[in-house]
Formats: structure tokens, sequence, C-alpha cells
């Protein structure tokens, strides 16, 4: 009776070893997938035009952010004289607006006008989404909003002549 004891009790420690096995299997297959999901931003697909990179999400068309990233390559060439540091947008559409994300340093920030982020929201809103609203969101690295600059059409004409 002792070695029949000493089976059973093998046996239901094994199934009780199996059924435990399995509670940790699941509980680290549901952590795996919340660290996964949680560690995994979509900030959707991306194109790139040197040092420029726009991701885009649905209501946004390759073509358009390819175009974005071009038109901001020829900007970030002329205004920092050919730097490699990369510089992220993500472009966002819903309804009829456009939202240009774009991923700054606070600390920079300082000396540049509002009429800067207008002017940028206004050209991409011209020459790639004739003529729709293009708001420009600050953000963070991570795509955070930190400050808004809501859709305003400009008068390049007037802003020129103001500023002389």
């Amino acid at each position: 009776m002792g070695s029949a004891f000493l089976l059973h009790f093998d046996y239901l420690c094994r199934i009780k070893l199996k059924q435990s096995n399995m509670k940790i299997l699941k509980t680290l297959i549901v952590l795996t997938a919340v660290a996964f999901l949680s560690g995994c931003s979509d900030y959707g697909k991306k194109t790139k035009s040197g040092p420029i990179e726009v991701y885009y999400k649905e209501g946004v068309t390759e073509e358009q952010a390819q175009h974005a990233a071009n038109f901001l390559a020829n900007i970030d060439k002329a205004q920092n004289e050919n730097t490699k540091e990369k510089r992220s947008f993500q472009l966002i559409k819903a309804n009829d607006t456009v939202c240009l994300r774009m991923v700054a340093n606070k600390e920079k920030l300082a000396g540049v006008q509002a009429t800067a982020f207008l002017a940028i929201g206004n050209m991409i809103s011209d020459s790639i989404f004739s003529g729709k609203p293009v708001n420009v969101e600050l953000t963070d690295d991570k795509f955070k909003t930190f400050k808004t600059y809501p859709y305003q059409k400009l008068d390049f004409e007037k802003l020129e002549t103001e500023q002389q």
C-alpha cells in the first residue's frame, strides 16, 4: 500500500505541477502580450527624404506623405545647412483637417514664433492637401503633443511687409 500511495501521490503532484505550470505559462503569455502591446507604438507607415522621416496614417496617402517628406527636407536643407540630424513628423487626417505632428525640443523653441509653425501648416496645406486645413502639433519623441497651432490661413504678402 505504501508504494501505491507514493505512486498516487507522485501522479497527483505531476498533475498539480502541470496545472501550476499551465497557470505560470498563461500568466507569462499575458504579461508578454501586455508588454509587447504597450511597448509598441503605432506611428503609422513611414516614408523618408534625407534626414526627414514622415509617418502617416489612414486618410493620408503614401504619395502625400512622400511629397511632405520631400518638401520638409528642402526646408530643412535651406534652414539647417544640410544637417543630417533625423527629424520626425507624422501626418494624420480627420475629416477634412490634416494634422502635421512634429517632434520638437521644448528648450530649442524659445525663440521660434508661432507664425513659423502656422506658415509650415499653410505651405503643407497649399502644396499637398489642396488648401485643406493643416493643424501643426509639436510633440515629444513619442508623438505626445505639448503644443498645438490650429490652422489659420496666412497672407504671406502681408506678413512679408510687416516684417520689413
